[in-house]
């Protein structure tokens, strides 16, 4: 079984999602989810001394059009997730970024019975630090090397689930 190609993306139609978790929280390493060959890989190491502040990972059989790659998803948890792990996850909403010049979205998710957020059910309920923290680790976890990022907005669930529908549109295209 292939976890791109074989898991559903929802798994209640435009609020739960499964994720393929990439990347655990609190990782300095860099690790990719190899959608041929069904393994997670490690990608690179993080050269800025930050560990990255939630688990990330990608929706299944899902294509964005505009980096040419799975939509990413931001697992918002207390909890680390291993890498290779199938997370299914309520959408909350999406953060917009642009990565060295190209718009790269991030769907804002949270676990199925998370204790700590699993109460927020839209992206204005996260309190504002925990948005700064994740827009300040985005903005700079790429600059030693010499890359540029910039977080240009956070929407809300309606937007984050036109966007996944149509990333799995172009993904059966």
């Amino acid at each position: 079984m292939n976890l791109y190609k074989d898991i559903q993306t929802w798994t209640k139609q435009n609020e739960t999602i499964n994720c393929i978790i990439e990347i655990p929280k609190n990782s300095m390493v860099k690790y990719e989810f190899n959608k041929d060959n069904n393994t997670i890989e490690v990608d690179r190491f993080f050269t800025t001394p930050m560990p990255i502040p939630y688990n990330y990972g990608l929706i299944p059989q899902t294509y964005n059009e505009e980096d040419k790659d799975p939509l990413d998803v931001i697992i918002l948890s207390n909890y680390e997730i291993n890498p290779g792990s199938l997370c299914e996850a309520d959408v909350i909403g999406i953060l917009h970024m642009i990565d060295s010049g190209e718009s790269d979205d991030k769907v804002i998710a949270i676990p199925k019975k998370e204790p700590f957020y699993g109460n927020i059910k839209e992206i204005n309920e996260i309190p504002e630090n925990i948005k700064n923290q994740r827009e300040f680790f985005l903005s700079y976890y790429k600059k030693l090397d010499g890359k540029s990022t910039e977080v240009t907005g956070w929407s809300d669930k309606h937007s984050a689930i036109e966007k996944i529908n149509k990333c799995i549109d172009d993904y059966n295209k």
